[in-house]
């Protein structure tokens, strides 16, 4: 068994695996929504939703959500599986969404959005202030 097939076994221990295709979509946890579940998990499940709204539609080629709540346990995934999410209850029975790993694609793309969003915060100050900002130690 190479690598990438012993790393996904373990990615999927003790869960069950739903393979997407192209990639993770909402219809994938709404097949599992109608199949019958309790409405604490419809929770986690609709977490798992919101999370795809969170990052571009190109993460999910390659990814596996893990659903985690008081009755399931599946994982959806596609492609390789280097982005890697976990949605389950925080123990207040609120849902806790968590990226527990990405792919160096999503990573640089979090890292541009990021600095981005610094540049734009550092233009609305005006040139004196942005300097100000910038030399602060």
């Amino acid at each position: 068994m190479g690598n990438t097939e012993s790393g996904l076994t373990r990615i999927f221990e003790g869960t069950q695996p739903i393979e997407c295709s192209p990639r993770v979509e909402e219809s994938d946890f709404q097949r599992i929504i109608q199949s019958g579940v309790t409405e604490k998990d419809r929770r986690v499940l609709r977490g798992g939703m919101t999370l795809l709204g969170e990052h571009p539609s190109w993460v999910w080629k390659n990814a596996v959500v893990r659903c985690i709540g008081d009755d399931i346990d599946f994982s959806f995934y596609c492609g390789g599986c280097t982005n890697r999410f976990v949605v389950c209850f925080d123990g207040h029975d609120e849902v806790r969404k968590q990226c527990n790993n990405t792919s160096w694609a999503l990573y640089l793309y979090n890292g541009a959005l990021h600095i981005w969003g610094n540049l734009k915060q550092l233009a609305s100050l005006g040139a004196p202030a942005a300097l100000k900002a910038i030399m602060r130690p």
